[in-house]
């Protein structure tokens, strides 16, 4: 049996700005947050046919879209309502195992509490709604998966079936967190 306390590393993202208005800044910044987390991740590779560069890219997406889509959810319409900025967690665990290096990578998002939201994402997660279900909830008004949801049946059938792995999201301390787990014999 290997060590089996594991390493443990994080990065924040403070205030990070997400309004609809202003799309090209929201681009700038949610490709810096990319490059700092890719950058982060090593020795993890994110640019390979497992397909974690393209899970991270829909994890982060949800993360820096949290504030609006949010605010939809509670019925917000007012643009002028609208907290845009979020605060953004990437933890990274590696332990040893004799299996090889088991992974756990945490997205985690701040944001005001919606049951909705949770209950939906972990329907999803459980393998009780279909793309198309997320796709007639979110042309209804009201939706709690919007098309963010769709992203979230992907990224796990990608995370099962190309790196054995699970994902699941959970809420504490005032965060949304998606969590990858999955196994490697080296990193």
């Amino acid at each position: 049996m290997k060590n089996e306390n594991p390493f443990i590393s994080v990065i924040e993202f403070k205030n990070v700005y997400s309004h609809p208005g202003d799309m090209e800044c929201v681009v700038r910044e949610f490709h810096a947050i990319f490059d700092k987390t890719a950058e982060f991740l090593k020795p993890v590779k994110i640019n390979t046919t497992e397909g974690l560069g393209w899970v991270l890219l829909e994890l982060l997406n949800n993360a820096v879209r949290s504030p609006v889509s949010l605010a939809m959810n509670r019925g917000v319409i007012d643009i002028n309502e609208t907290n845009f900025f979020t605060d953004i967690i990437i933890r990274k665990s590696v332990c040893d195992t004799d299996k090889g290096k088991s992974l756990e990578l945490s997205v985690m998002n701040s944001g005001e509490y919606s049951e909705n939201v949770i209950k939906s994402m972990q329907e999803i997660l459980a393998g009780g709604m279909t793309i198309l279900d997320c796709e007639e909830r979110f042309m209804l008004k009201g939706s709690y998966t919007g098309n963010g949801g769709m992203g979230i049946i992907l990224s796990k059938k990608q995370i099962e079936n190309a790196l054995g792995g699970t994902l699941s999201l959970e809420w504490h301390d005032g965060y949304y967190d998606f969590t990858i787990r999955f196994t490697v014999k080296d990193i």
